[in-house]
């Protein structure tokens, strides 16, 4: 019988077009098929180890990349700080602001909302300095801007407004940014639940530029024009346009650095006619802030600056509301009482950030903790352009427009999770052999246990200390009067405020200032030689996932 089947077969394999070869059989073609499943699983595995590391070292990449800018910026405004200004660095760790203890423990918080809490520092940094600066505030009017050769540098974390406050769409220069009580439920401090500000991950180091500028310095050279409704060539529009206490080049300035003198002056006796070109302004209560995130500008200088801190007799908190008891002495005298200097020192954070400090009655209230305003971006842009789109409220919108910007202008670091500054005199710890740093006791986990505790070594402990706890005084060496050397030892309380007793193991703030009040022969007030700065970013893009720098910083010598 003829076998059609077999003869197509055969016919197949015989066909040239299939060389003669036969077809695979089912078990040939599933051993070839698991084969290729296991390379490609093979290749997955490579291919996505390779990624991995790919993708990690453009993050390292990238948060390297950011980490050296900000160390250029650093440096060159540490290049630039000057002694005829005066240093301060608040060492102090997140508690929940509501206490004066100096014993209050810190307070955990998370990265973001899944890690563990655990306490971080929130440390701050500021000093002067000299060199061309100019005002970050988008100018008014083409013809009007705001110069100096002054500055005072602040680096710190800032916290932004939670949205239900009319603030956060409309800013103003008197706001607060702060609690009105203690018991006040408002979230607005750096870790404080349920506010923008709870997670570390999403904290912003700023570093705001203060301008000293002072009126009678400032060049006012009014154009022809109107400039919005104002005439310069009348008597009213010069009064109007001119710089004053609280206003230069048309931006709104603090009438002083030091707080207390900000929120008083001018006295509320004076009166308060149309003078200012912001509207605003013409309202005792609503003199510029610092805290408001959109002011960078002070009418005063240098000079007045240290007079104030080295001769001002009267408690910076005993100041009356019209600063009627407030005197500058003429000619200025060192006051010979340091905590009364360090006091005056500390009105010149551009906040009442100290956590630990006590609750402040003074007007415009300040409350303990408080820091600088920013926002991630403008809150209300458009609703400005929209709002103030009349030739009548130009002026208006002009400034409101600026005070948008502003509350960007100051952002340094986003999503830096901790900022640590830590100070050395350049001695070296007889024990170790290393640099001796300064500031709040600060251990590594060098038994390997997961905590940092006593057994552990000290990476920083409070002056005069070494790491084993001895004391340790920088001798200072400076020229007396009649040309001869002299030293002697520097005591703690000339650089932490002898009221705290003990030191505060949450909040420590260190002074360094001009002369020494406690000698009568010219005997400089030490400074640091170096200063360490050591901050933690947040990887955005990974949670969780954090990358640790560290620099170290020269300070300016005493003056021959």
């Amino acid at each position: 019988m003829f076998d059609h089947a077999q003869s197509l077969r055969r016919s197949a394999e015989a066909d040239p077009r299939f060389g003669g070869r036969r077809a695979f059989t089912l078990l040939e073609a599933m051993v070839a098929i698991g084969a290729m499943a296991l390379v490609s699983v093979g290749l997955a595995a490579i291919f996505s180890s390779v990624g991995k590391t790919i993708t990690g070292g453009k993050r390292l990449s990238t948060l390297n990349t950011y980490a050296a800018l900000v160390e250029q910026q650093m440096r060159r405004d540490f290049e630039a700080m000057s002694r005829d200004g005066y240093l301060m660095i608040r060492n102090q760790y997140t508690t929940d602001g509501t206490g004066n203890s100096a014993q209050k423990k810190e307070v955990g918080v998370s990265l973001l909302s899944v890690e563990t809490p655990r306490p971080r520092r929130i440390d701050e940094l500021m000093f002067f300095a000299k060199g061309a600066f100019s005002t970050a505030r988008e100018a008014t009017d083409p013809d009007f801007g705001a110069k100096s050769t002054e500055a005072r540098i602040y680096y710190g974390h800032g916290t932004r407004l939670p949205d239900n406050y009319p603030a956060f769409i409309k800013p103003g220069v008197a706001d607060a940014n702060a609690r009105s009580s203690a018991s006040n439920a408002v979230w607005i401090g750096l870790g404080d639940p349920f506010g923008p500000n709870e997670y570390a991950g999403s904290w912003m180091l700023l570093r705001h530029v203060t301008l000293l500028a002072r009126p009678e310095s400032t060049a006012e050279m009014f154009p022809s024009r109107k400039v919005f409704q104002w005439d310069p060539a009348t008597a009213r529009a010069k009064v109007v346009l001119r710089d004053k206490v609280g206003q230069v080049g048309l931006h709104p300035a603090a009438s002083s650095l030091f707080r207390v003198l900000a929120g008083r002056l001018p006295a509320t006796s004076t009166s308060l006619s149309r003078d200012f070109f912001r509207e605003e302004q013409n309202r005792p209560a609503n003199r510029p802030l610092f805290t408001s995130g959109i002011v960078d500008l002070a009418t005063t200088d240098l000079n007045e600056v240290r007079t104030i801190v080295s001769s001002v007799t009267v408690p910076p908190l005993t100041i009356s509301q019209n600063a009627s008891n407030f005197q500058v002495p003429n000619p200025p005298r060192l006051q010979n009482n340091v905590p009364l200097t360090q006091e005056w020192m500390e009105e010149g954070w551009p906040a009442y950030s100290d956590a630990t400090a006590a609750p402040d009655t003074r007007t415009p209230p300040q409350f303990p903790g408080t820091r600088l305003r920013y926002e991630p971006a403008a809150t209300n842009y458009i609703g400005v352009l929209t709002s103030y789109n009349t030739p009548a409220k130009a002026g208006e919108g002009a400034y409101r427009r600026a005070d948008q910007m502003m509350l960007t202008a100051s952002n340094f670091v986003p999503n830096c999770s901790e900022f640590i500054v830590e100070w050395s005199f350049g001695d070296v710890d007889p024990d170790t052999n290393d640099i001796l740093w300064h500031g709040i006791e600060r251990l590594a986990d060098t038994d390997g246990d997961g905590v940092a505790n006593d057994g552990d070594r000290a990476l920083a402990v409070p002056y005069p200390l070494t790491y084993k706890k001895k004391t340790q005084s920088y001798t200072n060496r400076y020229t007396k009067f009649d040309g001869t050397w002299a030293t002697y030892s520097v005591p703690a309380t000339l650089i932490y405020n002898r009221n705290a007793t003990p030191l505060s193991e949450v909040s420590q703030t260190a002074y360094f200032g001009y002369l020494d009040p406690t000698k009568t022969d010219s005997a400089p007030w030490p400074w640091p030689k170096l200063i360490r700065v050591i901050f933690t970013l947040a990887d955005p893009n990974d949670a969780g996932v954090q990358q640790t720098f560290q620099f170290l910083f020269e300070t300016p010598g005493a003056r021959s």
